[in-house]
């Protein structure tokens, strides 16, 4: 079982982005479900994002083992091959109001509410784990917005 053990969204580091929120709820399971809420104050179409991934393996110093950068508004409607990005964006289209191209739209809320990991995305040879996803959100090649999450991959909960 892949789940959130915590996460982070600091204050945004431009106010094109603003009402920038997040948080953990817990299911009827006890599985940690993601909530995060954000605005932009003007139409935007030129979004990347750049996520780092680091894993630590039983007592194994933690390690990056994967880095990429993404043009949101091609991923937002795209069918993708890789199992961490189609695990990402096939939950997303689920639970959140995020349209399928760009631009996003201004002054409108979007909410991604109950987010949670496809366990059954990740191939099975992964061994048990703790991992860290480092997101930097940037519009016009501008940092404006991080978010980091935190969690285990497991046989179980541990929380």
């Amino acid at each position: 079982i892949a789940y959130f053990t915590h996460i982070e969204c600091p204050t945004p580091l431009s106010d094109q982005v603003y009402d920038y929120t997040c948080s953990l709820v817990k299911n009827a399971e006890g599985i940690p479900l993601l909530n995060v809420s954000f605005k932009l104050k003007e139409d935007t179409s030129n979004i990347t994002m750049h996520f780092k991934v680091r894993a630590k393996y039983g007592e194994k110093p933690e390690e990056t083992v994967l880095v990429f950068d993404l043009n949101v508004c091609d991923a937002l409607g795209a069918a993708h091959e890789h199992y961490f990005l189609k695990m990402i964006f096939n939950e997303l289209r689920r639970v959140s109001n995020l349209p399928s191209d760009c631009p996003l739209k201004k002054d409108i809320a979007y909410n991604i509410h109950g987010y949670t990991i496809d366990s059954s995305a990740l191939p099975t040879y992964l061994p048990e784990l703790s991992w860290t996803v480092l997101s930097h959100f940037n519009i016009s090649q501008q940092t404006v917005a991080t978010f980091n999450s935190h969690g285990k991959l497991s046989e179980k909960i541990e929380l």
